[in-house]
């Protein structure tokens, strides 16, 4: 396979890959006549300034799911830290209530112990709370900017998929 075959490939697979509605359903015997009947002479420059968007485009969606997913282990955390937070919060409440049936200072310790690691749980909650707002954030500035660049390989496609159809009627007639 020549380098303008092995080019012509790679931009068919792009755009296979980024926009399957419009390629998803032509048989492999339709491409290989297509390909035939065309030139990609007009229509190579426009894909290949494309590209480069294509491929940015992808880069933020993926930084994108990146920081949702990060976003969302965060709101696990604060999940799981609320749910330990009233545990021991129910066992420092039932030390306490020993301590004073018993009238035993140990379980006003162990209660003291409880007390810190709920401090500790709360603080970590409350940081799990600013991180997962902070994402949040992040994944929201990042919207005008996937939109920008689909507009962008959109425009590119349409140019692409119009000098392709200008070759086919220069062909047909």
């Amino acid at each position: 396979m020549n380098i303008s075959n092995q080019t012509s490939d790679r931009r068919k697979q792009l755009l296979r890959r980024f926009f399957p509605n419009f390629f998803g359903t032509e048989s492999q015997g339709a491409k290989e006549e297509l390909s035939e009947t065309t030139s990609d002479k007009e229509s190579a420059p426009i894909l290949e300034e494309a590209t480069p968007d294509i491929e940015m485009l992808q880069g933020v969606r993926a930084e994108l799911h990146r920081i949702r997913k990060m976003r969302n282990a965060e709101l696990d955390k604060v999940e799981r830290h609320v749910r330990e937070i009233k545990e021991l919060e129910h066992e420092r409440i039932t030390l306490l209530t020993k301590a004073k049936i018993e009238e035993d200072e140990s379980f006003k310790e162990e209660a003291e112990k409880q007390l810190k690691m709920i401090s500790r749980l709360e603080r970590e909650r409350k940081d799990s709370v600013g991180i997962a707002e902070q994402l949040a954030d992040q994944a929201e500035a990042l919207e005008p900017k996937i939109k920008e660049l689909e507009r962008a390989s959109l425009i590119q496609l349409g140019k692409y998929l119009e000098g392709r159809m200008s070759e086919l009627v220069d062909h047909y007639n």
